[in-house]
C-alpha cells in the first residue's frame, strides 16, 4: 500500500518517512577488513562481523551458489537506524508491499493485533492516545537495475564507475513485522515496531554495491569505498531523505542514545513537523510532533 493514499495527511507523512531505502551486509567484508584493520584491536562487534563474513564468503564464492545466488538468502536483524539526506533520487528500483492497516481505539486491542506490548510515553508528557493504527507486515525490495544505477552514477559525476552486468535483478529485502502508530491528537504520534530484518542474496558483494549507491547519492569518490565497507560491517535500517530548503536532517544525542531528527518548516520558517527516528533494545521508534523540543522529550521517555 502506498502510504500517501492514507486519508490523514500527517499520518501519511509519518508513514512515508518510515520507508527504508537500502541496507548492506557483511558478506564480503572480511577480505577488506584483513587489509585495513589490525585484528588484535578489533572490537567485539567487528569480531562478530568478521566471523559472519568468514563463514559466508566461502559460500558466496562457490560456483553453484553464485549461479543460484538470488535463491540463497542470509538474514540479519538491524539494531540501529541511519539516514542519508540528499537531493538525489534513490538509484535502485523499489517495490513496497504492506498487508493493510487496521484502526483500533484501545491499547490492549492494538497489542493483541500487533502481537507485542507497546512502549508509550507517560501521560503527563503526551496525554492519552486517541486511537491506534496497526500496520500489517511490510516488505521493501530494492532491485538493481544496472542501467538505472549507472545513469545515477553518471549524474553524480562518477562516469568511470561501472556496474557488473551480473548484478542485474538482484534484490535486497527489508522486512518489518506488524507495527503500531499511537495517535495522540495535536499532531503527536508514536510509531514502533520490532527491529526490522534484512535479507540479502549471499552471492552479491553488498559492500561494493554500497560504495556505488553512496557514490550515486553524492558521497565523494575518495570516500565511497570506506563508507560502503563501514556500512556493510554494521547494517542499519536506512532512511533516505530527499531534503530541500525547508527540510533539515541531523543526528542528535538523546539521553537514551543516538537518534536522527528531521525537521520540516513552513515558508515562514516555523516548525511544521519534527520526526525523531531511533532504535533501542528490541524496538524501532519514530516520534512525530509539531514541536522539536516535545518530540525530543517524548523520544527520550521511551525505553
Amino acid at each position: 500500500m502506498d502510504p500517501q493514499t492514507h486519508d490523514d495527511p500527517f499520518v501519511a507523512r509519518q508513514l512515508d518517512a518510515l520507508m527504508p531505502t537500502w541496507t548492506a551486509d557483511v558478506v564480503h567484508a572480511r577480505a577488506r577488513l584483513d587489509a585495513t584493520i589490525d585484528t588484535p584491536r578489533m572490537s567485539r562487534g567487528l569480531v562478530a562481523a568478521g566471523v559472519m563474513a568468514m563463514g559466508l564468503v566461502v559460500v558466496a564464492l562457490t560456483p553453484q551458489v553464485r549461479t543460484y545466488a538470488q535463491d540463497v538468502w542470509a538474514r540479519w536483524t538491524m539494531a540501529r537506524v541511519d539516514v542519508v539526506a540528499t537531493a538525489a533520487e534513490w538509484p535502485l528500483t523499489r517495490h513496497i508491499a504492506t498487508e493493510g492497516l487496521e484502526r483500533v481505539t484501545a491499547q490492549a486491542e492494538a497489542e493483541e493485533t500487533a502481537g507485542f506490548r507497546l512502549h508509550l510515553p507517560p501521560q503527563d508528557l503526551a496525554g492519552v492516545p486517541q486511537d491506534f493504527m496497526v500496520i500489517g507486515p511490510q516488505v521493501v525490495e530494492d532491485v538493481i537495475d544496472v542501467r538505472k544505477l549507472e545513469a545515477a552514477l553518471a549524474r553524480a559525476g562518477a562516469t568511470a564507475d561501472t556496474v557488473p552486468a551480473a548484478w542485474e535483478g538482484a534484490r535486497i529485502r527489508t522486512q518489518v513485522s506488524k507495527s503500531v502508530f499511537a495517535w495522540y491528537g495535536d499532531f503527536l504520534t508514536v510509531y514502533q515496531s520490532p527491529l526490522p530484518t534484512l535479507d540479502v542474496p549471499v552471492g552479491i558483494p553488498l559492500n561494493d554495491l554500497a560504495a556505488k549507491v553512496f557514490l550515486a547519492l553524492g558521497v565523494p569518490a575518495d570516500q565511497a569505498d570506506a563508507v560502503g565497507l563501514a556500512y556493510a560491517i554494521n547494517p542499519a535500517y536506512l532512511l533516505h531523505e530527499q531534503v530541500d530548503e525547508r527540510e533539515s536532517v541531523e543526528r542528535v544525542q538523546l539521553r537514551t542514545g543516538d537518534a536522527w531528527i528531521r525537521t520540516h518548516t513552513t515558508a515562514r520558517g516555523t516548525v511544521e513537523l519534527a520526526s525523531i527516528a531511533r532504535a533501542s533494545g528490541d524496538r524501532f521508534y519514530v516520534v512525530g510532533s509539531r514541536s522539536r523540543e516535545h518530540a525530543i522529550a517524548v523520544a527520550e521517555s521511551l525505553p
